[in-house]
């Protein structure tokens, strides 16, 4: 996450650099959360609620970002497609270490 932020930094400016750093702290510990229910062997699907629960965060982070009014609040800005690649490689990383180490 360190990365994603020092890389929108350094290129892009502050404000998108906040936005994805917090995008991909949000989503990380989703990816976290989904890895300790299967360290479990509890099916992905077997708590509506809690998928439920996942879809609404990812979907309020997004609004936050992207509804102007919102970004405006949190001094946000809309990140790009580079960002949204660089948070889902870190998500899969991470996914694949919380694998591998509890092994």
């Amino acid at each position: 996450m360190l990365i994603i932020y020092e890389y929108n930094f350094s290129v892009k400016g502050a404000s998108e650099a906040t936005a994805a750093a917090f995008l991909a702290v949000v989503i990380f510990e989703l990816v976290r959360l989904l890895s300790i229910r299967s360290d479990y062997n509890t099916p992905l699907f077997s708590n509506k609620w809690l998928i439920i629960a996942v879809l609404t965060s990812l979907a309020a982070q997004i609004a936050l970002v992207y509804i102007p009014f919102t970004a405006s609040l949190f001094r946000l800005t809309t990140i790009d497609l580079l960002d949204w690649v660089f948070i889902a490689v870190g998500s899969f990383a991470l996914w694949f270490s919380f694998k591998f180490a509890r092994k």
